[in-house]
């Protein structure tokens, strides 16, 4: 099992060259996460055209940067500077960024989202300051910061540098489940998802491990049934690891219907069991001993016992 980049959409290319823009403007190449940049319109002599440039305060200060300082602070366990320049970054840029949000419907796409840089950084330095709450275990402090997140910023956006951007508010109910449950998605990747899942399965944390699969399945469940179309069989020895979505999300299934039936919900893990069949028939899990077992011959024995 392993984890791929995943790809960003068609507009790719476009949002390359927004970033590259904005990061001219912000006068920084950090390859730390949250670059942004906001959208103005040119002269009125050519008003088709959007130049771009990162937000910034009386003071020229840029959001952009503040973000950047943030998440290396963070990275370092700087915790004290890190809020401090998340609280700094909210307190110049809170106000633009209460607008920009106000004024959408949906989330920007991908060519678009470049445009709203008050929202995205500060959100994306509330979200910062909330784990830094965490590193210090001010627990309470850090479900405000991320509830508010969820109220106030909902559709900001963060740019990860591998290519994509992923939405502050959704991570920051992932943090708040997190919280209540005691629990740590790690590096989101379906390896790890489904290794946690398996451990809090175990321990029969089966709370835990609902969170685990549900967010293995909402990150991966398009690629593996991808995966799944383009197989006629098993894939072929030394290539199992090629489908790794497909692999983890169907052994993220096998878990959850082992758990019920575990708890004694033999119909409820028989509808996983045959959704395994159906959707993800190809699945392989990889043994810690060496070797690949076929999670759909296991579902369909299981199968057997669930009346």
């Amino acid at each position: 099992m392993r984890a791929v980049d995943r790809v960003v959409s068609r507009s790719f290319v476009f949002v390359a060259v927004l970033m590259v823009a904005h990061v001219l403007h912000a006068g920084s190449n950090s390859t730390v996460p949250a670059i942004s940049g906001e959208a103005t319109m040119a002269p009125a002599s050519d008003a088709s055209v959007i130049l771009l440039k990162p937000a910034r305060s009386s003071q020229g200060v840029s959001s952009v940067v503040l973000a950047q300082q943030a998440w290396k602070a963070l990275e370092k366990k700087q915790y004290d500077q890190a809020i401090l320049l998340a609280d700094d970054c909210e307190e110049r840029f809170g106000l633009l960024a209460r607008r920009q949000q106000s004024a959408l419907k949906a989330f920007p796409p991908p060519d678009k989202a470049f445009s709203y840089a008050a929202l995205n950084d500060v959100a994306t330095c509330l979200f910062i300051k909330g784990k830094a709450l965490r590193g210090f275990r001010r627990e309470e402090e850090a479900k405000g910061v991320f509830n508010t997140i969820i109220r106030e910023y909902r559709f900001a956006q963060c740019w990860d540098p591998k290519g994509w951007f992923w939405k502050v508010s959704g991570a920051a109910q992932d943090q708040l489940a997190c919280i209540k449950y005691d629990i740590d998605f790690g590096d989101y990747t379906s390896q790890t998802l489904t290794a946690k899942a398996w451990k809090a399965y175990s321990a029969r944390r089966y709370e835990a491990m609902e969170l685990y699969i549900r967010k293995c399945v909402e990150l991966f469940g398009e690629d593996a049934k991808t995966m799944q179309s383009s197989l006629r069989d098993y894939p072929a020895k030394g290539q199992e690891s090629d489908y790794w979505a497909l692999n983890d999300v169907a052994t993220c299934l096998y878990i959850r219907g082992k758990a019920l039936q575990k708890q004694g919900h033999n119909k409820d893990a028989a509808l996983v069991y045959r959704e395994i069949l159906d959707n993800y028939s190809f699945g392989q899990c990889y043994d810690p001993n060496g070797w690949y077992w076929k999670v759909a011959e296991e579902a369909k024995r299981n199968l057997q016992f669930c009346g």
